[in-house]
């Protein structure tokens, strides 16, 4: 629903747009911007849910917080280098 009422058709329609372009440009251009808004969120996302999840699963003391963050934050990064 979110992405249906950001396409800049919709926006120019209700007036928050001044123009709209209709080409295979700007198009792209809408699309590459909702890869950096969304997509690219998806890694980190992933990263916090599994941080989170041990934490309320009582794997980690309150004190190995911020040590486990980093743990997975690295073995992520270590991941993707692959």
């Amino acid at each position: 629903m979110s992405l249906s009422v950001e396409t800049p058709g919709h926006l120019h329609k209700i007036g928050l747009l001044e123009e709209a372009q209709d080409d295979h440009e700007a198009d792209i251009n809408f699309l590459m911007s909702v890869a950096l808004q969304k997509i690219a969120f998806l890694p980190f996302g992933y990263l916090m849910d599994l941080y989170r999840w041990n934490i309320f699963e009582g794997n980690y003391t309150h004190s190995e917080y911020n040590a486990r963050w980093w743990q997975h934050r690295c073995e992520t990064a270590r991941d993707r280098s692959h």
